[in-house]
């Protein structure tokens, strides 16, 4: 694939993921929580997970991989709630993402979303928790956390500590956290 292709892709997969935000934001504003129809939701989050899976491994972080995490985040204030199916798979593609990125000495932008990309990791994870406020529902998102924390790699365990730290951290300030275990 030469340069011009990759550039056309990585920009029609940004037009994408840009679109999101405006399109969740103005269905908040005429009062609505959904995106109609039902499919939709599930579809835009499908292709998410596939940018996100199609990035190399061990590659250094890009922005589209931040717009996915963003644009995940902003989905995640509109109902429907995901299957637990796509929910899982999306999981796993965002950690396993963020992650594993390498630590390579990078170009300025680079070393800026090296630098964010956890953070809106960790704002995802909070949107996410906070569709179902309970320790139900975080247990469940640290269960995919706590893979990484049993990691071989030290940065991984450390990336999923700090994670961890930060949804726990979270709960505190979701007023209808129920802690209640039901």
């Amino acid at each position: 694939m030469d340069a011009s292709a990759l550039f056309q892709d990585e920009a029609q997969q940004l037009a994408f993921l840009h679109a999101i935000c405006p399109t969740c934001l103005a269905a908040h504003q005429r009062g609505q929580d959904t995106l109609e129809p039902h499919c939709c939701k599930v579809a835009v989050v499908e292709r998410i997970v596939e940018l996100i899976e199609e990035l190399p491994d061990d590659s250094p972080p890009g922005t589209i991989l931040a717009n996915c995490l963003i644009a995940v985040g902003n989905l995640s204030t509109m109902t429907p709630a995901l299957e637990p199916e796509l929910e899982t798979h999306l999981l796993r593609a965002a950690l396993h993402a963020v992650f594993t990125l390498s630590m390579e000495k990078d170009p300025t932008q680079v070393q800026d979303l090296h630098r964010v990309l956890p953070d809106i990791l960790d704002a995802m994870l909070g949107n996410l928790l906070a569709e179902s406020p309970g320790t139900n529902r975080l247990h469940y998102i640290l269960e995919h956390i706590n893979y990484w924390i049993v990691s071989r790699v030290s940065r991984e365990r450390a990336r999923a500590i700090r994670s961890s730290m930060a949804l726990l951290r979270s709960t505190i300030t979701l007023p209808a956290f129920d802690d209640s275990g039901h």
